[in-house]
């Protein structure tokens, strides 16, 4: 699976609409955010935070097979379209998804660094914009983050 920027990502409404069957699901938007990845951008570089998030891709698109598509939001987030979005499917991808990150850990010059995901959700549905979606989600993940990773 490939990831897009944010300026070449489809707009949800756009890639979903035509693919949905009736009565399925609707998907649902994620924003991945990575707790402690600005840390190794300090202590090991740039390319090291390049490689981390490049990791974390990997392990995303992974766990999601052909469920999903992924992009990058910029900085230290990922947007995932899930395209089955019904509550289980969702529990079930966020528990996943937090396992393989925080159970695989990004190696960079012999050191092992843990990224941290915070995950949001955001269900789509025909008359919510892209906009907001992204804020729906953000303010889900920011529910659910405790108070000791705010700022990281």
């Amino acid at each position: 699976m490939s990831t897009v920027g944010p300026a070449e990502a489809p707009q949800p409404h756009t890639h979903w609409s035509p693919h949905q069957q009736p009565r399925s699901a609707l998907p649902d938007l994620a924003i991945v955010h990575f707790a402690g990845a600005e840390a190794i951008r300090v202590q090991a570089g740039r390319a090291a935070l390049d490689g981390a998030l490049q990791h974390a891709c990997s392990l995303i698109s992974t766990v999601l097979g052909g469920t999903g598509v992924i992009g990058s939001l910029g900085g230290n987030d990922f947007g995932i379209i899930l395209l089955a979005g019904d509550p289980e499917t969702v529990t079930c991808k966020e528990a996943d998804l937090t396992a393989a990150i925080h159970d695989q850990p990004f190696v960079w010059q012999d050191v092992e660094y843990r990224l941290s995901p915070q995950i949001g959700f955001a269900a789509i549905t025909g008359d919510v914009t892209p906009e907001r979606l992204l804020e729906i989600s953000d303010r889900d993940l920011l529910s659910k983050w405790s108070g000791d990773n705010v700022g990281q």
